[in-house]
């Protein structure tokens, strides 16, 4: 429990599930569930921080425990298996998307085991599309002039965070998986973090296939629904937009 986590972030839609079923695939990583009210999260944690029962405890201790509390709440909300992945697992991470957002209350949680960020990017065509026909995701609906707004906002904040905190930011990018094996996308990561990958674990990562697409989400929701494709309209907007052809530019090549 005393180690960096690891925290998957980016738009609905984006590969986050992907990202942490990748990493989860090693026994020492541990990726808990989407937990999307990090506010919430850090308030409790600051209550049970200066309530009656950590009085006697030693107060140089009290940063670690922050952070002790925080996976463990992780774990709570988790399923079975992924609790008794984490008895042996070295790192405990989190995966939510939109979670970029909230990067300063996880620096501020883990001030001692700073967070490595993964960012998950694909465009905005296909994240829109998804959202559009997914009546499970929240954001469904928003009309897409605030859709499309929202997909810009979390490239913004990615761009504080990378700014920021360069050493510990990693982006993988859902539509350039073709053009390499997927372990090239993750070796920085597994790196980082100091996890070996031996030849049958690269070798399982490269053979994986997407498990989230939105045809398998509607019919795990049981969604009957026929699938709708953007208006030439919505389209437009998207091409049109000089700040997407920013991030274009910047985040969608090898």
């Amino acid at each position: 429990m005393n180690s960096p986590p690891v925290i998957i972030l980016g738009n609905p839609r984006s590969g986050t599930r992907m990202c942490a079923n990748v990493l989860n695939l090693h026994p020492d990583i541990c990726i808990t569930n989407e937990f999307h009210n990090v506010r919430m999260l850090m308030r409790r944690v600051d209550r049970l921080i200066t309530s009656s029962m950590m009085k006697n405890v030693e107060p140089s201790t009290l940063p670690i425990r922050k952070e002790l509390i925080v996976k463990s709440y992780w774990l709570i909300r988790s399923n079975l298996r992924q609790i008794e992945k984490s008895y042996t697992a070295k790192i405990i991470g989190n995966k939510t998307p939109t979670a970029e957002s909230y990067f300063e209350i996880y620096e501020n949680i883990f001030s001692i085991n700073k967070p490595i960020y993964v960012y998950c990017a694909r465009n905005a065509h296909d994240v829109l599309r998804s959202i559009k026909n997914l009546k499970n995701i929240r954001w469904n609906s928003l009309p897409f002039n605030d859709l499309f707004e929202k997909y810009k906002v979390s490239f913004r904040n990615f761009s504080k965070l990378k700014t920021r905190f360069p050493k510990r930011v990693f982006i993988v990018n859902v539509d350039l998986y073709p053009k390499k094996p997927l372990f090239y996308f993750y070796k920085p990561i597994f790196d980082t973090l100091g996890i070996d990958c031996n030849e049958e674990f690269i070798g399982k990562i490269n053979t994986m296939l997407p498990q989230n697409t939105m045809q398998n989400v509607k019919k795990r929701t049981k969604d009957l629904t026929p699938i709708v494709e953007l208006t030439d309209e919505e389209e437009q907007i998207i091409s049109s937009c000089e700040e997407y052809r920013k991030i274009q530019k910047t985040f969608f090549r090898l």
